[in-house]
């Protein structure tokens, strides 16, 4: 038991390595070339808006994704309602984003930043849809899962990204 339990924690670490570096890797090629498509300008309205996006993302797990994967006997009511939870969280900061934009947008005196910060915020609702599959890949060790998952989702987003620059 103990050797399946260390092998199954060997393979975590490793697709859980594969993740964080292929994600990393990509995403840093991926703004290198949004640095020579973009102007300073525009590459630092969207920096402006990382803080928002950090405070969103750790308001919408509130801890309810770790609450799960360390909850020994969690029912589907209990996924359920972390899932919900997070949905109406996400939807409540998208909406206080999208109203409060024009005044974000006023306070740095650019006034783009306002339909910029809408758009770059609806990751926020796509991110609380994946608080509870990650935890529960999580509870089932599945890293492999998780990391192509993740690597997808960075090479799509960033083929996006790169598209949408280039073509203004």
């Amino acid at each position: 038991m103990s050797y399946s339990l260390k092998q199954v924690a060997t393979k975590g670490i490793f697709w859980s390595s594969i993740e964080r570096f292929s994600v990393q890797g990509i995403q840093f090629v991926i703004m290198i070339i949004m640095a020579r498509l973009l102007t300073p300008e525009d590459y630092g309205l969207v920096g402006m808006l990382t803080i928002f996006l950090a405070v969103s993302q750790s308001l919408i797990d509130s801890g309810f994704s770790q609450a799960l994967i360390r909850k020994q006997n969690r029912t589907e009511v209990d996924n359920s309602t972390v899932f919900y939870f997070n949905i109406v969280v996400g939807l409540a900061l998208y909406l206080l984003f999208y109203i409060f934009a024009p005044w974000v947008a006023d306070f740095y005196g650019l006034p783009e930043l306002s339909l910029v910060m809408r758009v770059v915020c609806l990751g926020i609702i796509f991110n609380s849809l994946a608080v509870v599959q990650r935890a529960l890949l999580t509870v089932r060790i599945d890293f492999k899962t998780q990391a192509k998952a993740s690597l997808i989702a960075a090479v799509i987003s960033g083929m996006a990204g790169i598209i949408l620059a280039y073509t203004g």
